[in-house]
């Protein structure tokens, strides 16, 4: 899996002017992890600075299971 595909890309003929590549795999599973971890913290001080690092270690940790689970299906 390479990470830095775009995650869900708009570049179909039927809006040229619309194209883009959209976010990567990597943005989009670490904003997935940030809104968990920012929904996780209503009861306490929540810092996105702090939970940053965190979410893109969730995204890294997922891009490295997928990759794995693609190799072991070979």
């Amino acid at each position: 899996m390479n990470a830095n595909e775009p995650a869900y890309p708009n570049i179909g003929p039927e809006l040229p002017w619309a194209q883009s590549p959209g976010l990567t795999k990597r943005e989009y599973f670490a904003a997935m992890a940030m809104q968990g971890l920012l929904a996780s913290c209503a009861n306490r001080v929540s810092d996105p600075y702090t939970l940053a690092p965190d979410a893109t270690a969730c995204a890294d940790a997922i891009i490295a299971a997928l990759s794995k689970g693609a190799a072991d299906a070979r």
